[in-house]
This record gives structure tokens, C-alpha cells and sequence, in this order.
């Protein structure tokens, strides 16, 4: 629960600072999210990702695209589950290929994706392949390619792999910007699920199982990072019944 309080917290926080923003613009524009996710092993993304659909349906964001950055067809398969459950199949997904290597052993998304009813998937879903879906990088390159110059926040709540690629890319046919120059071109600012910096010893998930794409991250970003840590989390209270009470709305099927 420690890191669904700091994903709630970290989704208010992008909302609240896109309707700030907007205020000096127009009100009907809304805000433009990418979302990079783990998407696996707890379920704090799934509740994240429920929050988004929700403020897509009251016309708050903007869901361009969604990419995760676990390993295996468990994670692309429930995001595409999730897509088409709630009304959103057509947004894209991009997924890691040779990512960090964490641990598979207790990977829900999976077992849900693997759900079966007389003999038939329990979920409806809308891609046929995942494992024909692009690599995030290059589905950032053309999702960022296509918006208005500083409108992106990129939010992640896992390893940094796909957004250290991203920034290695060079131009393409969808921009001749470097990785680099297109997110300083089309990003807001990153805001991030990631480390802890209260002093303990403590190593953080997120930063650990990838550590050096982090740390590129945070050296070569050209735009701001905020960063929502683990102490965040840790220090907000989520009642567990709330998931058994408030998210009881619609059949399972």
C-alpha cells in the first residue's frame, strides 16, 4: 500500500499542476500523460491506471499512450485487458524488451491475463499479439513527435529502462531530434515513483532493479524531474478495505 499512496499522491500532484497551468490558458485543454508502468507485481499500477481512465472520462487528461517496463507478455497483456475494459482499446501500448530482471514469481497481471471461463479467456482484449507491439522508445518517438511543443508529463512508476532508452534514440522518420532534444522539445517534466532520500539504508526498488538507466536519467534529463518516494508513501495510511468497498461497482465479467 506504501506505493499506492505515493502513486495517488503523485497523480493529484500532475493533475493539480495541469489545471494550475490551464488557468493562464484555456479551460478545456486537458493534460497530455504518458504513463510508464511495472505493471506486475502489486496492484497499486492497476488502481493508478483505474484513477486515469476516470480523469480521461471527466476530460482532465489526456492518455496518449501506455508503456511498460517489465519484461514478459504478463504485463502488456493485463494493460491491454484494462484498455478494453474500460473503454480505452485504442490507446497504444509499447513495451521493454531485454529489461531489468526482477522477479516474476508473484506476477498477478499474469494470472489475471491467464484467467480462463469454460474454457475462454475470463477478459475480452483487444490486441492479438503483445508480443508484436513496439519497443517504448520508439513508440515515444512517435507519440511525442505528433504533440505540441512542452504539453507531455511523463509519469513512471517503475524501472527507468525505457526512458534511458529514449533518450539514447537518434532521429528517425518520425523526428529528426535526438532523444534528448525531444523530450527538452515536447516534456513537461518526468514525475517519477522512485527512491528514498530520508537517510536510511534503504534501497529502493524502483532505482535498484535498474539502476543505471536511473541514474542516467536523472544526469541527462533535460527537463525537471519530481520525484515521489517511498517514505512518501510509507508515511500516508490506505485503508485496504476501500479496494473491496469502493471498486465493487461493475461485475468481474
Amino acid at each position: 500500500m506504501k506505493k499506492l499512496l505515493s502513486l495517488l499522491l503523485l497523480l493529484l500532484f500532475v493533475v493539480g499542476v495541469s489545471a494550475t497551468g490551464q488557468k493562464k490558458k484555456t479551460a478545456t485543454k486537458c493534460q497530455r500523460i504518458i504513463f510508464d508502468t511495472d505493471m506486475g507485481n502489486d496492484v497499486d499500477d492497476a488502481l493508478a491506471l483505474d484513477i486515469m481512465y476516470k480523469y480521461m472520462d471527466a476530460g482532465k487528461i489526456k492518455l496518449l499512450a501506455i508503456m511498460t517496463n517489465k519484461n514478459g507478455t504478463g504485463s502488456a497483456r493485463y494493460l491491454d485487458i484494462m484498455n478494453t475494459w474500460y473503454g480505452y482499446p485504442q490507446i497504444p501500448i509499447g513495451i521493454v524488451r531485454n529489461g531489468a530482471k526482477c522477479d516474476n514469481s508473484n506476477n498477478y497481471a499474469q494470472i489475471v491475463s491467464d484467467l480462463k471461463v469454460d474454457g475462454k479467456p475470463m477478459f475480452r482484449t483487444t490486441v492479438p499479439d503483445v508480443t508484436k507491439l513496439p519497443d517504448a522508445e520508439k513508440l515515444y518517438r512517435k507519440i511525442l513527435s505528433r504533440q505540441s511543443d512542452h504539453s507531455v508529463v511523463i509519469i513512471s512508476t517503475g524501472f527507468s529502462t525505457n526512458l534511458a532508452r529514449l533518450l539514447d534514440t537518434k532521429g528517425d522518420a518520425y523526428s529528426p531530434l535526438t532523444g534528448r532534444n525531444l523530450i527538452a522539445r515536447k516534456v513537461q517534466y518526468f514525475s517519477l515513483m522512485a527512491g528514498n532520500f530520508d537517510g536510511r539504508n534503504l534501497t529502493e526498488y524502483n532505482v535498484a532493479m535498474d539502476a543505471p538507466a536511473c541514474a542516467k536519467l536523472f544526469k541527462e534529463s533535460p527537463v525537471p524531474i519530481v520525484t515521489s518516494p517511498f517514505e512518501l508513501g510509507e508515511a500516508v495510511k490506505y485503508p485496504g478495505q476501500s479496494i473491496q468497498n469502493d471498486f465493487n461497482w461493475a461485475p468481474l465479467f
